[in-house]
């Protein structure tokens, strides 16, 4: 039978009434250009469960439904004590525009509203502004200008201009500058000062005002601050280096970026597989892809047409070494196998590498005779035995790239560390040519890069256990060493790239693993 509820008993059937809700609206309140608040109760809940109450509201219809825009407050059980109060602040309505609200509530029978009452925001005049721009850019501070042009209705308590790094359209939560009160006329021009910025980085910003608690922006403008000066021949320390302290790491730079990865710890504790992208323009490292080859230390590296390979180098504490080569692409960051070396001894670690057109070429090492020479083409995927050091034996020379020829110099033939330098012309018949003995000072862990026909070559480690500082420019076309500033300590086996005609220069061993990070001006 419809419009009852029948209550079952062991004797009889009682009938129950159902009761709706009861459901009021009181004036809407709190009005201003763009929002409101909605008031009302729920006065009796009746004896059925509410499933959902709230508010619904339209500039259309007279009468709103659940079908338009609503605020909903979800469940009241029966029994609920009463009044159920209802108050909502609704934000983003339209200035100077009528709407009608009602509240209701939902039964299993359907929904129950409330009468409903009209409401009208205000037309108040919105002031308005323009951010203008920015003046005295340095390298941590900047002026930022701006103007109100009209203040609107109601009188502004606070104005100023906000800026952010990371977010396109800066808000009063993000770093500002602000002047408390109103301007005395307008239009007023004004200027902030934003300050401790980060160097060569790039900030949005816009102006503001706040009057009758409603906060209003201007458009949205950008700088960049200037980037740290890099004084020449001077080492200027970094933000360190993104990942654990390491040693026996690889490093290449491809396009504005550089990578730094892979490497070991004392006694191969540790051997990582990780990859880390340096971008100069911010001193920021992001972590990319591990090595698709797993844990790897005292590999080679090289960069050409846009992606690096990577490969070669020790996998485990038992010094096992790997014939692997891996390809990596930073606009997927994604590896791919490539050919493996295929010689009759397996892989070859802690070998010289530098790199020549499409081709990475790695010199000596552990697991040859220490005199092999290999040369890997980045563009057919091929390996090919190249002409052999004629010199000593050895592993972990320093090696670079001049001028389209490659220089070894130094290394440790198993009893002495050397002192020896040779170069290698891919073009010429007889290969290799040997060079005059480096200044320094016969030395074993040393580092080499090369910047458009200038070598740079430093670091490294003694016979006698001592950690090396000095650094040299070797000029290939003359045949000449000159001494450049040395390195902020002495350091071994550390990892390094070329950007901009800058050295960036970090990891290590020392009086411990270092994971600190440098740029060097030649």
């Amino acid at each position: 039978m419809a419009g009852f509820i029948w209550i079952q008993s062991c004797s009889k059937t009682k009938e129950v009434t159902p009761v709706p809700p009861t459901v009021e609206i009181a004036a809407v309140s709190e009005l201003t250009i763009n929002s409101a608040r909605f008031n009302g109760q729920i006065s009796n809940s009746g004896n059925q469960d509410i499933s959902d109450y709230g508010f619904v509201y339209s500039e259309s219809n007279a009468a709103p439904t659940l079908s338009d825009a609503k605020v909903s407050h979800g469940a009241v059980s029966q029994g609920t004590p009463t009044p159920v109060t209802i108050s909502d602040q609704i934000q983003s309505l339209k200035t100077g525009t009528t709407y009608n609200v009602r509240a209701y509530a939902v039964i299993a029978s359907g929904p129950v509203y409330s009468s409903s009452v009209s409401f009208k925001t205000s037309d108040l005049v919105q002031g308005t502004l323009s951010t203008d721009g920015s003046t005295g850019v340095t390298i941590f501070t900047a002026k930022l200008q701006a103007t109100i042009k009209s203040k609107g209705t109601y009188n502004i308590s606070e104005y100023g201009i906000c800026w952010s790094s990371s977010n396109p359209n800066p808000v009063t939560s993000d770093p500002k500058g602000t002047i408390s009160g109103s301007p005395a006329s307008f239009p007023a021009a004004f200027s902030v000062d934003a300050t401790n910025l980060t160097a060569n980085t790039t900030y949005n910003f816009r102006a503001y005002f706040i009057s009758n608690g409603v906060t209003t922006y201007g458009n949205t403008l950008s700088f960049k601050t200037s980037p740290l000066p890099v004084l020449i021949n001077f080492w200027k320390k970094l933000t360190d280096f993104g990942g654990s302290a390491r040693f026996g790491a690889i490093a290449f730079s491809i396009g504005t970026k550089g990578y730094v990865g892979l490497g070991t710890t004392t006694g191969y504790s540790t051997i990582f597989k990780d990859l880390w992208e340096y971008n100069p323009d911010n001193d920021v490292w992001t972590q990319k892809a591990d090595y698709a080859g797993g844990t790897m230390c005292y590999g080679i590296a090289y960069a050409a047409n846009f992606k690096g390979y990577v490969g070669l180098g020790y996998t485990s504490k038992t010094e096992t070494r790997t014939p692997s080569m891996y390809e990596y692409n930073p606009l997927s960051n994604v590896w791919a196998q490539k050919n493996p070396i295929r010689r009759g001894n397996g892989g070859i670690a802690e070998s010289g590498y530098f790199g020549i057109g499409n081709k990475v070429y790695t010199v000596g090492g552990n697991g040859t005779d220490g005199k092999e020479c290999w040369s890997y083409d980045t563009g057919t995927d091929t390996w090919v035995q190249e002409r052999s050091l004629p010199g000593t034996a050895r592993k972990n020379p320093a090696a670079l790239t001049i001028d389209n020829k490659g220089l070894i110099v130094g290394g440790y033939d198993g009893n002495n560390v050397l002192g020896d330098v040779w170069s290698f012309d891919p073009a010429s018949r007889a290969g290799w040519n040997q060079e005059s003995n480096f200044p320094g000072g016969a030395r074993t862990g040393a580092i080499g890069l090369g910047i458009e026909g200038k070598g740079y070559v430093g670091m490294g480690l003694k016979s006698t256990g001592e950690f090396l500082s000095d650094f040299y420019e070797y000029d290939m076309s003359k045949a000449t060493w000159t001494k450049k500033a040395d390195f902020s300590e002495g350091r071994a086996v550390a990892a390094g790239f070329v950007l901009n005609r800058k050295i960036y220069l970090g990891t290590g061993l020392s009086s411990g693993i270092r994971k600190d990070w440098y740029i060097y001006n030649p």
